[in-house]
């Protein structure tokens, strides 16, 4: 049966990117987000949630960037389908004990 039918591609594994520095940025239709569980030996619990965006910027492309407090929140407005590019702008101190914060800009375009 399997070799009636006609291939429509190979299932790669999808690419996670981080943002490293300020100016880096990541653009393509956003193609939805997902949860998933890290090891973390700070944590209460020996694990922490971290969120992957995937996006595709070209036709048959596709990656995920790593959210963060910050971008999480600003994802939540956008639809998926949209064309996005994320810009991580700057990294802001934090109070004693606390990770400094990513600070990012999301632009949409039609």
């Amino acid at each position: 049966m399997a070799n009636e039918r006609k291939s429509t591609g190979v299932v790669k594994q999808v690419e996670a990117k981080g943002f490293d520095k300020p100016g880096d940025m990541f653009e393509g239709t956003y193609l939805g987000g997902k949860s998933t569980f890290l090891n973390d030996p700070k944590a209460p619990n020996g694990k922490r949630e971290a969120k992957l965006y995937s996006l595709a910027p070209d036709e048959g492309e596709r990656y995920a960037v790593w959210g963060s407090t910050q971008l999480d929140d600003l994802m939540t407005q956008v639809q998926v389908g949209t064309y996005v590019k994320i810009t991580f702008k700057e990294t802001l101190k934090a109070g004693k004990g606390r990770q400094p914060m990513k600070v990012f800009e999301i632009e949409t375009f039609e």
